[in-house]
């Protein structure tokens, strides 16, 4: 089993290897330094409940823990730093074959209860587009999309934004689009290998 290294390390060196500050904010009292709060933001996704109960995970397991509103807003300042943390952990060398493919979920939960009762379709406006490294298991790229849109047409930007570019793409059929998939690929010398699509037509017949 090879031995995975621990979310406090892997941030502090993730951390260095940016090069970011001590301290994020210019204002205010520096009692808890960024990656600290860095840390305390990533236990809260990877745990998925409540600041509250992220603060009082943290203070039994014995961190010198801030209060849940220093992480609430330490939390808006972790966009760029994310992306430049996917970035750093994304490795250097070229990948051979990347899988795509699209999810969609809702940003609102109902209850099953309220939705059996009252007839009520949960729609699925968000979108997740994402481009991953079928060797490393890594995201190379990701697409969000506030409304629902067709999976070939995040690729050029999943290409784009790409950490490393593969040598070949597969796919299943909603990627069988000639502009936004086949063309985007040949011109950045990637193989685009995807399921073709039944198309209803005229069958012909060779002799």
């Amino acid at each position: 089993m090879k031995k995975k290294e621990r979310l406090y390390r892997k941030i502090m060196r993730l951390w260095k290897q940016a090069g970011l500050p001590a301290y994020l904010h210019r204002f205010g009292p520096k009692k808890y330094k960024s990656v600290f709060l860095a840390f305390c933001w990533f236990v809260n996704q990877q745990w998925a409940h409540s600041l509250r109960r992220t603060q009082e995970l943290l203070f039994e397991l014995g961190f010198p823990v801030p209060h849940w509103t220093t992480i609430q807003k330490a939390s808006a300042r972790m966009s760029r730093i994310l992306s430049l943390f996917h970035k750093l952990t994304v490795s250097s060398e070229k990948s051979y074959i990347c899988a795509v493919d699209s999810t969609g979920f809702s940003l609102t939960n109902p209850s099953r209860y309220y939705t059996n009762i009252f007839q009520v379709k949960v729609s699925c406006p968000a979108k997740l587009s994402v481009l991953v490294d079928t060797r490393t298991s890594k995201a190379l790229a990701l697409c969000f999309r506030a409304r629902p849109a067709h999976d070939a047409r995040d690729v050029p930007y999943l290409l784009k934004n790409a950490a490393v570019l593969p040598e070949k793409i597969v796919g299943d059929s909603a990627y069988d689009a000639e502009d936004n998939v086949f063309k985007p690929c040949f011109n950045k010398h990637i193989a685009a290998i995807v399921q073709a699509e039944k198309r209803l037509g005229t069958w012909f017949l060779s002799s």
